[in-house]
């Protein structure tokens, strides 16, 4: 059998093209063995092989070398496969370059794949019929659609009369052989020179032709009778799916049958409402396991003492069987009903009804459940992370306490005495396997939701916490992958003025990239089970985080890190004259004491500060860290509200005080710029040209110098991660971004987002001005609804009324329906690739549906640190499945976008 492959492609001037693939022919996937091919002239090259075997099934990519193979540049796409058989003796395979389509690669992942593009189509073999005429060619045409609507087919058009003559009507269906690639012979004797084209033919017979020039191939340039001519993608041109998602955490979802918080059973009327009124993405929050203190506290879902691991809040009882004390118990209907009819989620009481139950049902089905082959087949599959979970539950609850290093002989993980714990022999097996159970069921649950929604047009994104808890079972288990002396946060923004500190330890890249982050791509594999998009929490962490030591609790004393820091000679080279002291310690004068504690200097001084020179104080050793004051300045139950009031007002101003640098200094003795520098008092007190001459430091270190690292950081982190999966990747891309940050996302196919009063310049995102891949959302969890937000700057929402919404005059007082429904409009009419909404901004184009205060709406308060999430909407969802003209009106809004289609 003898090949002839064919490329057109315009290499760089010294390089050549090679052939690469599985098999000895093919250089074994090193380019230092690949079939060189020869260049023709007019950017065509070719390579001519023979094979012994008259079959063959060849894997391969095309990849532009120097001459010698090294400096490989591959051609992108998924590896190449042809299958070759009799009657084929000779055949030519003309290829194209697959070249970067980033909307080609997010329109690959399982997102479109298995939902909104799904193809029940199984592989078929293509049989190659023989030639009738020894005069004519067999053209065997190929072309992927990643992007067609179930029940759209694909034919082929074009310039001769085998073709159909360019009429419609007589085109060439062709056969889909694998999901979106779609292939058909045909014997062609008319003419030498073909033009074609590709066109989708809809369910009511309409065909619809590809965009762009006419495809062409010279029959006679072609060396033998059997021609696989393969194209790499349908030309739709401008024409792009848009599609319309719904944000809310699942603990605030509402049914009938819910037991004072959502469940992951309550998902699947979700997906009914969803698909009634044409959304197909569910955008959760995350769904770890959180239980630390079994407090309120614990409601955080950003503090999941597992990433593996699900929430036992999120069971649903009804689930686990007919049990005598469950669903079926009349005592537990009773309590269900009050849970139930709260307004927002008792996080405690909920937990304690659920735990309960579910310890109960462990007991009771726990034979039968031990012996379940699904079960079996789950923990050998969850092994890894499954043991560590159970064993720090257990000994969480048996010592009282999350942290670990309590735990005397357990304080350091140790596999041996782990398994010794959790050994089925042990006195407190049952104490381990209830949480072995409690994540099966889970697990079971979750999935059933995912599967039933994929079948129904909708996907579900989850949500990937850019950290883990300090008190975790990560941090517990693999404490070298982690900086456990620092934490993370994020520098000033709209959401928190002081910047935030989220408490959790940094990654340690260095350590994690030994075996090219495996726990990262454990994680979003064990994720990609139930979800098949994800949002990436603070994608700018993988660029570079907000770092704070871990004595300071304002995020205002970080830095970022890696970062490149300032030496002492730069200082020293910036004309500056070097003073540790001075520009590490905060400025602390009797005018500045005056200011902050009025009425009460004298005391302020003799208890907590130091004179370190005339007029210059600095806080005594006892309080020198905001750690420290806040661990010494107790405040005791005996005393009064007043008394306490005091003592938390002193507590914020003296860490305030600290705040207050022109630089920090970091474990190497290297200085960092503090963030926001010319806001601080040491600041405001330099001479001007000393002033311009730090500024100038500042503006360099935070704008310009650390943009090459931090590329080539993310570049480094960020494909691993998006390559684990076929998930569809969205970044949380708010806050300070850096310039390079665009440029990275886009080469790698990350969507960025889009909040309108979020923009990355200007007061204001004009949603007509988004690019494709992107995705846009009026707000989101961290920040107020669109109706709240309406209330809060009377300024703000003046403008936006007269420069957004193009109304003259003053906007009303409260956002009635008609405004909120224009911003949802815009939305869902600018050409993002998703418009996601929360539900409460959906209700709220409704006057008879939303709630009369926005404020009971809001999900969290960055800038409080321990915020109780508990909202819930107040709707359950068989009441919005029967509001019909709600729900036609919703439906109506996102047709008429355009969205969950393509129109060709």
């Amino acid at each position: 059998m003898n090949l002839k492959f064919s490329i057109t492609y315009n290499s760089t001037l010294g390089r050549c093209l090679f052939i690469c693939g599985a098999g000895e022919r093919f250089g074994e996937w090193n380019t230092l063995k690949a079939h060189k091919m020869k260049y023709k002239g007019e950017s065509k090259w070719i390579a001519e092989m023979e094979f012994a075997d008259s079959s063959a099934r060849i894997e391969y990519k095309y990849v532009e070398c120097n001459d010698d193979g090294t400096a490989p540049n591959w051609e992108l796409g998924k590896n190449r496969v042809i299958e070759i058989a009799p009657p084929v003796e000779f055949a030519e395979i003309a290829d194209t370059w697959q070249a970067k389509d980033n909307n080609a690669m997010v329109i690959s992942s399982s997102a479109f794949k298995k939902v909104v593009f799904k193809r029940d189509v199984d592989a078929k073999k293509f049989a190659i019929p023989a030639l009738k005429s020894k005069k004519s060619k067999m053209v065997i045409f190929e072309v992927a659609t990643p992007k067609i609507m179930p029940g759209h087919t694909i034919v082929l058009v074009g310039s001769c009369p085998e073709l159909g003559s360019w009429d419609t009507d007589k085109s060439v269906a062709m056969t889909e052989v694998n999901p979106y690639v779609w292939r058909v012979a045909v014997e062609i004797d008319s003419a030498w020179k073909v033009e074609y084209k590709y066109a989708v033919l809809e369910p009511r017979k309409m065909t619809v032709m590809e965009t762009g020039d006419n495809r062409s191939i010279n029959l006679r340039e072609m060396k033998y009778s059997f021609i696989l001519k393969k194209d790499q993608n349908f030309n739709y041109g401008s024409l792009e799916y848009r599609g319309a998602g719904l944000a809310i955490p699942v603990f605030s979802i509402r049914t009938q049958k819910s037991c004072g918080v959502g469940d992951f059973a309550d998902i699947k009327l979700l997906v009914d409402w969803c698909k009634k009124v044409g959304i197909n993405m569910l955008q959760l929050l995350p769904v770890n396991d959180t239980v630390s203190t079994h407090t309120w506290v614990d409601s955080y879902p950003y503090g999941g003492i597992s990433v593996f691991a699900l929430h036992p809040m999120y069971i649903n009882i009804d689930a686990l069987g007919n049990l005598p004390f469950g669903a079926a118990s009349k005592e537990f209907q009773e309590r269900r009903k009050i849970l139930n009819s709260l307004p927002s989620v008792d996080y405690e009481a909920v937990m304690k009804e659920k735990s309960i139950i579910y310890k109960k049902a462990y007991d009771y089905q726990k034979e039968k459940f031990l012996a379940d082959s699904g079960y079996q087949k789950f923990f050998k599959e969850n092994e890894d992370w499954l043991v560590p979970y159970a064993a720090f539950s257990y000994l969480r609850d048996l010592y009282k306490t999350p942290d670990y290093t309590k735990w005397g002989t357990y304080a350091v993980y140790d596999k041996r005495k782990i398994e010794e714990l959790v050994s089925p022999k042990a006195n407190q097996y049952d104490d381990i396997a209830v949480h072995y159970y409690i994540q099966y069921q889970l697990h079971k649950q979750l999935l059933d939701a995912s599967c039933y929604a994929r079948e129904n047009g909708v996907f579900l994104k989850g949500d990937l916490p850019i950290g883990i808890i300090r008190n975790s079972i990560d941090a517990w288990v693999a404490p070298h992958l982690y900086n456990m002396g620092s934490q993370a946060g994020a520098p000033p923004d709209d959401y928190a003025a002081d910047g935030q500190n989220w408490g959790f330890p940094t990654y340690n890249w260095d350590e994690m990239a030994k075996d090219n982050y495996k726990w990262w791509r454990n994680r979003l594999t064990h994720m990609a089970k139930y979800f098949d998009a994800y949002r990436i929490d603070h994608l700018l962490g993988f660029f570079r985080i907000w770092q704070m030591p871990y004595e300071a609790i304002s995020g205002l004393l970080g830095n970022f890190y890696p970062a490149l820091p300032i030496s002492k000679e730069e200082i020293i080279a910036a004309g500056l004259p070097f003073d540790d002291k001075i520009l590490c310690n905060p400025l602390i004068t009797k005018e500045i004491i005056s200011n902050r504690f009025k009425g009460s200097e004298d005391a302020i001084i003799k208890t907590y500060l130091k004179e370190i020179s005339p007029d210059r104080y600095a806080l005594k050793d006892e309080f020198k860290t905001q750690r420290l004051i806040d661990e010494n300045i107790k405040i005791t139950s005996g005393i009064s509200e007043k008394e306490k009031a005091e003592l938390l007002v002193t507590k914020k101003a003296l860490s305030n005080l600290l705040v207050d640098v022109l630089f920090i200094k970091d474990k190497s003795g290297a200085y960092h710029p503090r963030i926001e520098i010319n806001k601080t008092e040491s600041f405001k007190a330099l001479k001007d040209e000393t002033g311009k001459k730090v500024y100038d430091l500042y503006l360099d270190y935070f704008y310009k110098r650390q943009e090459g690292l931090w590329r080539e950081q993310a570049m480094v982190k960020l494909p691993a991660l998006a390559k684990s999966t076929d998930m569809l990747v969205c970044g949380e891309d708010l806050g300070m971004v850096p310039n390079c940050v665009p440029g990275v996302m886009d080469e790698l196919g990350l969507l960025s987002l889009k909040i309108q009063r979020m923009p990355k310049e200007g007061t204001f995102g004009v949603t007509q001005n988004y690019p494709y891949l992107s995705v846009c959302t009026p707000s989101c969890h961290d920040m107020s609804t669109v109706r709240g937000w309406w209330e809060e700057d009377r300024g703000k929402t003046q403008r936006f009324y007269n420069e957004i919404l193009h109304c003259e005059g003053n906007p009303p007082y409260y956002c009635e329906p008609w405004v909120v429904e224009r911003i949802i409009s815009d939305h869902l009419n600018s050409s993002c690739m998703w418009a996601v909404f929360p539900i409460q901004d959906l209700i709220g184009i409704d006057e008879k549906l939303r709630l009369e205060n926005p404020n009971d709406e809001r999900i969290n308060v960055p800038s409080i640190p321990h915020h109780y999430w508990r909202y819930r909407l107040h709707l359950t969802l068989e009441d919005l499945m029967n509001e019909k003209e709600f729900n036609s009106k919703l439906r109506l809004l996102i047709t008429t976008s355009g969205r969950n289609t393509i129109r060709y």
